[in-house]
């Protein structure tokens, strides 16, 4: 209960984009997991610390919290969370200039959208052809980087479901 404690105030920490206090939290409950082997709730906070790690430019600590919570998501059928690492990851190494290990992880949380059939309101496969357009619009490869803007834009329920990522 503790650990999960800790977990909900980085929640908390995070909302407010107070996000010193929130790694706080989430670091001292990944100890907390850790010490008492729940793989499943060390491998979320390791998610949660990752995208905090990002947010604030650690990008090399983000990559190793983000490789441990991949190692153990990918051992359970919590899709949802596989394909929000898998996501973060492409863009951590999209930030490290390691565009074919970004494209490799942008591509795999596809795959998780479609084999898993994730679609929801947050349009999941539009967001990662999305960050795959961006990946070559970084490489400077436009026609690709075009042929990924339209291919996101065919999503017919975009526009209304997600203006913000539609725009």
């Amino acid at each position: 209960n503790q650990a999960k404690s800790m977990r909900y105030l980085g929640n908390c920490f995070y909302n407010d984009r107070r996000l010193d206090s929130s790694f706080y939290y989430y670091l001292n409950s990944e100890r907390l997991f850790f010490a008492i082997n729940d793989k499943f709730n060390y491998s979320v906070v390791l998610l949660k610390k990752g995208i905090v790690q990002l947010d604030i430019n650690d990008v090399l600590g983000a990559d190793i919290s983000l490789s441990k919570a991949y190692n153990e998501l990918s051992k359970t059928d919590d899709y949802q969370r596989i394909y929000a690492t898998l996501t973060t990851l492409g863009s951590v190494s999209s930030e490290l200039k390691e565009y074919d290990r970004a494209l490799s992880y942008f591509n795999k949380a596809l795959d998780v959208v479609k084999d898993a059939k994730l679609e929801t309101e947050e349009n999941q496969e539009a967001n990662c052809l999305n960050n795959i357009r961006l990946l070559y619009n970084d490489k400077k490869d436009y026609k690709r980087a075009i042929y990924f803007y339209r291919k996101a834009l065919e999503k017919s329920k975009i526009r209304v479901e997600n203006p913000e990522l539609y725009s």
